[in-house]
Formats: C-alpha cells, sequence, structure tokens
C-alpha cells in the first residue's frame, strides 16, 4: 500500500544549457496484515550518488532484490540508469520464477526444468492447471528506478512481472495502490516534462496528496531532486513553501467550488420562480371553470 510519483521537469543548468532533472514524491506507509503504521523510513533506496528507486508492494521482495543489486553495484558502481533498470527487473522475475515453482511445482516434485521435460508424460489436465497458475501467478512488487547518467536524466518503470519500460517521453510515473488517483490528477493537468522546476514541485507534490483517498497511502510524503550531479532530499525551505502552495490552491478551489454552487443555486431558484409564474394564469383558469 502505496504511493510513489516521479517526473522529468525543465532544468536551466547554465547559460544556454537547458536540460532534464526528475522530482519525486512519496509517502511513509507500511502495511502488516491489517496493521499500518508509518515509521521514520522512506520508500527510497539510494543506490549510487546518481540513481534512486522508489518501490511499492512486498517489502520483502525488494528488501531481497536490493540487497542484491546493491552487491551488484559495488562491483560495476558507474552502471546506467537503464542497466540498473533492466538489473533490477531480472531480479524480480528470478523472485517470480522461484516463487512459482515453490507454491505449484515443488508440491509435484517438480521444478520449472523437470516440468519442461516431462509434460508429455503427465497428466493434461495437470499441465494445464499448473501453466495457469504459473502464467497467472503475480508478485505484489513494483518500482521506480530514476537517475542520471552520461546519456541524461531517466525514468523507468519495473513491473511485478519484471518488465522494464522507458517513461522519459511520457514524463511521469506512479506506482502504488494511489498511482490511479496521483495519475489521474497529473494528466488531467496537462503535466508535461517541459514544465519549469516550481510547477512541476507543486503538481507531483499534489499528486502525492490527492493519492492520499487511497486507502493504505499515507499522509508524510518524502521527496527528492535528480539532477545531471546526482539526486538530493528537497530542502525543507522549499517543502515547507511547496506545502503551504498546495494548500493555498485547494483552499481556493474549495472557495470557487462553494461560490459555483450558489450561483447554481440561485439559478436553479430563479427557474422555479419562473415555473411558478407561468403556471399562475393555467392554475386561475382552472379555478374559474
Amino acid at each position: 500500500m502505496t504511493i510513489c510519483v516521479a517526473a522529468l521537469f525543465r532544468w536551466d543548468y547554465g547559460l544556454n544549457d537547458v536540460g532534464f532533472g526528475i522530482v519525486t514524491a512519496s509517502d511513509r506507509m507500511f502495511t502488516a496484515g491489517d496493521v499500518e503504521f508509518e515509521p521514520n523510513q522512506a520508500k527510497i533506496c539510494h543506490l549510487t550518488p546518481r540513481i534512486l528507486i522508489l518501490v511499492a508492494g512486498e517489502l520483502p521482495v525488494h528488501s531481497e532484490a536490493i540487497r542484491k543489486l546493491q552487491q551488484t553495484l559495488a562491483g560495476q558502481p558507474n552502471l546506467k540508469v537503464d542497466e540498473v533498470a533492466e538489473i533490477y527487473g531480472s531480479f524480480i522475475r528470478g523472485y517470480r520464477q522461484r516463487q512459482t515453482e515453490q507454491f505449484y511445482l515443488a508440491p509435484h516434485g517438480l521444478t520449472h526444468e523437470t516440468f519442461r521435460q516431462h509434460q508429455s508424460e503427465m497428466a493434461p489436465s495437470l499441465v494445464a492447471d499448473l501453466v495457469y497458475k504459473i502464467e497467472h501467478h503475480i508478485v505484489d512488487a513494483e518500482a521506480i528506478v530514476a537517475g542520471s547518467d552520461v546519456t541524461g536524466t531517466h525514468l523507468y518503470h519495473v513491473d511485478c512481472d519484471g518488465f522494464v519500460s522507458y517513461h522519459n517521453d511520457a514524463g511521469f510515473l506512479t506506482i502504488g495502490i494511489g498511482q490511479p488517483h496521483a495519475k489521474s490528477f497529473l494528466m488531467t493537468r496537462g503535466y508535461a516534462k517541459e514544465w519549469a522546476y516550481s510547477s512541476a514541485l507543486v503538481a507531483v507534490y499534489s499528486a502525492k496528496k490527492h493519492a492520499e483517498v487511497a486507502p493504505g497511502v499515507g499522509k508524510m510524503t518524502d521527496m527528492r531532486l535528480i539532477s545531471r550531479d546526482g539526486w538530493q532530499v528537497l530542502p525543507e525551505e522549499i517543502f515547507k513553501a511547496t506545502d503551504a502552495a498546495y494548500t493555498e490552491c485547494e483552499k481556493k478551489i474549495t472557495l470557487a467550488l462553494h461560490k459555483a454552487s450558489l450561483r447554481v443555486a440561485g439559478a436553479h431558484a430563479r427557474q422555479l420562480k419562473q415555473l411558478e409564474a407561468a403556471n399562475k394564469p393555467k392554475a386561475i383558469a382552472d379555478n374559474a371553470k
């Protein structure tokens, strides 16, 4: 249960030097069975000085994958963002394969390899049942890999099957149970990666806040900035200014909705008076009869 949002934005690195940065936002809610809590722990792993990963879903899955990824990065610290995403995806695929083997094949004394080898000797109904279970098995774990390398700043999604997709053209990415709310907010606002830094901050923060209506999404927010030089925690002063801007916008929206409802109520009242006036002569004529 979570929400993670990441979006590209236009960043002025210097005179005649315009590129892209990335801003991310995530909650801290953890769910264990029917218990939800917000510990002092972000759902972000800083893999290298220039690459980080935001996770949603089953933490044990991510814990194993991140541990293995960190071991890989220890020996290859200069991997590019796409390479890191692909490696992480391979770990998710490996976890899924082991889990399907343990859940569905091991009880029959099989492994994936022996299952492929001996399918022709097995009852067709059993083969069909096992194939269906394996193909439809879901590992509740997805991630955003965001960072910069010599080729620029990049945004990747690793889904629950370990499939990796590139999201620089889309400009933003959301994961977790709150992702429909956050994604809808950014889409309806017409968010694009050409937006400026300040606009991107408010939009991403607002998207995260709108996702808090989803069950299991926490109120606390962690934000990071990624540039060519690497990632950094959003400065506290900027975070407070972003929160204040969001709060002010929400108050104005609430006030505008209230004023709009009063206008509609006034129009409805006028319509009723017009209908009443139009019906009066007919009522008088009917009484005269």
